[in-house]
């Protein structure tokens, strides 16, 4: 993390700065989404790394996907395509109260000097997450009625 690396340093301004370079590299609506909503306190349902083709000629063919829940108000399936790097950080020893990977407590999206994206995630759990991607999206889940 460069603009959130403790509870007492957040370089807020900063980071919103460079959350502006980000547009040419998103979609117009991953863009609005991304810079404008926060995950802050979601639990996390579920975190998945699919392989999509087999072929050898598709370039980056891992996406990994996660379903957040933000209280009573909606689910979210959060995208990353075309992923060239991930490392996941969790040791559940480390959570005496068997928690699992928890809440979601804040992230930084950022531009790779290859132009890349990088999402570096920190989990109440203690949980870090680094995943360098070539694309991200979003989808809202629709919740049944049960």
């Amino acid at each position: 993390m460069k603009y959130f690396i403790s509870d007492d340093h957040w370089d807020i301004n900063g980071y919103w700065e460079q959350v502006k370079t980000l547009e040419p590299r998103m979609s117009k609506r991953a863009f609005k989404f991304f810079s404008l909503h926060s995950f802050h306190d979601a639990k996390v349902e579920s975190f998945s790394i699919i392989n999509t083709r087999n072929s050898r000629t598709i370039k980056y063919p891992t996406r990994i996907e996660a379903l957040l829940t933000q209280g009573n108000r909606s689910t979210y399936k959060i995208i990353w395509d075309k992923v060239i790097g991930i490392r996941f950080d969790y040791l559940a020893k480390e959570n005496l109260n068997w928690i699992g990977l928890d809440d979601w407590t804040y992230d930084e999206l950022t531009l790779n000097d290859d132009n890349s994206l990088n999402h570096e995630i920190q989990l109440s759990s203690g949980t870090s997450i680094y995943i360098n991607f070539q694309r991200i999206d979003y989808r809202r889940i629709q919740r049944s009625s049960t």
